[in-house]
């Protein structure tokens, strides 16, 4: 069975951006997402780095503090439309990679995001053993809980 990986996506291909006159901050040219074993995105990277590898450390910085992740679920009001994200001392540091029409379905998603986070490969590198299914999605108290179970509660 396939696991969870990240890949770090870089530049469209290599080159030298086009820098804006006048603009001094460095060019954010690279990003992470997490990939499910079936190919679909579960999450991404909340913002834009100025380098591969520093895209990386931040992934190696949610591995290693995912016990710390605030996940915050919230309706557009325009489109009525879910999004999650996670926050690591008050930053947010990950971001659903799409909307969800229905709340149980964004609170499935940051659930399976924060269980597949610690398991998930690095570029590079060998997947870890998948999670069984006694170890339950990210949430805590949310290990016997179905999808279908989640709408009444709510963040």
């Amino acid at each position: 069975m396939a696991t969870a990986r990240f890949q770090i996506v870089g530049p469209a291909r290599p080159m030298r951006p086009v820098r804006p006159a006048g603009l001094t901050a460095p060019l954010r040219a690279a990003a992470w997402r997490l990939i499910g074993g079936n190919n679909r995105d579960l999450g991404c990277s909340a913002s834009a780095f100025e380098s591969v590898e520093a895209s990386r450390a931040e992934v190696l910085l949610l591995k290693s503090r995912i016990d710390d992740a605030v996940p915050h679920v919230t309706m557009d009001p325009r489109s009525s439309e879910w999004t999650w994200r996670l926050e690591i001392d008050g930053l947010v540091v990950a971001r659903s990679a799409r909307c969800y029409l229905r709340h149980r379905e964004c609170l499935y998603n940051v659930s399976h995001f924060l269980g597949s986070v610690p398991v998930a490969a690095m570029p590079g590198e060998p997947a870890a053993p998948a999670a069984g299914p006694a170890d339950g999605p990210g949430l805590p108290g949310l290990a016997a809980a179905s999808p279908c179970d989640l709408a009444g509660g709510g963040w």
